[in-house]
């Protein structure tokens, strides 16, 4: 079912990561077995190949009915299998191919920001994709931070942070639950992202004292 995901990811391996060079932190974080959702900032549209070939572990990543637009793109949705997701008009099947995917314990790539960010330092508020989809699975959260927009040839990094669970808690709805678990998400992803100047700054600061 994934032979073009396999053949894709085997041929461009290596020239991508010429390329597009990504230094990745917190792999012993990550999920590796079990439904989870990776849930990454958004800076630029190759951010779906940094998951696809940076991360060690293959993912279905919800993308935009607006790439049905470009046949190049639309082909790569195909390829991938990606779920396209029509926020003007939210499909039934949408709902179910992504419900398939958690209940077969695959892993799913949703940008919480649903948009890219216009400054790579401007933080975005997240829409609850990831909540409503993690409590109705009952399935793992993975934050990660993407440093930069991507660049040929320019360095960028990635932080995967650490997965969690979404509680429930009692006396909150649904709803409400979900609003409150986007905010923590957001706060999530922006800690990994101020891990990116902590590292600079104890970088600069261990040069100094040589």
């Amino acid at each position: 079912m994934f032979w073009f995901y396999y053949i894709f990811k085997i041929c461009m391996y290596i020239p991508f990561s010429i390329i597009y060079p990504m230094k990745v932190y917190g792999k012993k974080n990550l999920v590796r077995k079990g439904a989870v959702i990776f849930a990454p900032n958004h800076q630029h549209w190759m951010d779906c190949m940094y998951l696809l070939f940076k991360v060690p572990r293959k993912s279905q990543i919800i993308g935009k009915i607006e790439i049905r637009k470009s046949k190049f793109l639309n082909f790569f949705a195909w390829g991938f299998r990606w779920p396209l997701f029509d926020r003007k008009n939210p499909t039934l099947g949408f709902f179910r191919e992504v419900d398939s995917i958690l209940k077969k314990e695959r892993a799913l790539g949703i940008f919480p920001e649903g948009t890219r960010r216009e400054n790579e330092n401007e933080a975005l508020e997240a829409k609850g994709g990831v909540a409503f989809f993690a409590i109705k699975h009952d399935t793992w959260v993975q934050p990660m931070a993407i440093e930069k927009k991507c660049k040929a040839f320019k360095r960028n990094r990635l932080i995967i942070g650490e997965a969690y669970k979404i509680e429930k808690k009692e006396g909150v709805g649904t709803k409400e639950l979900i609003a409150i678990s986007t905010k923590e998400l957001s706060v999530k992803i922006e800690e990994l992202y101020a891990q990116f100047k902590a590292m600079d700054d104890a970088k600069a600061a261990k040069k100094n004292k040589k």
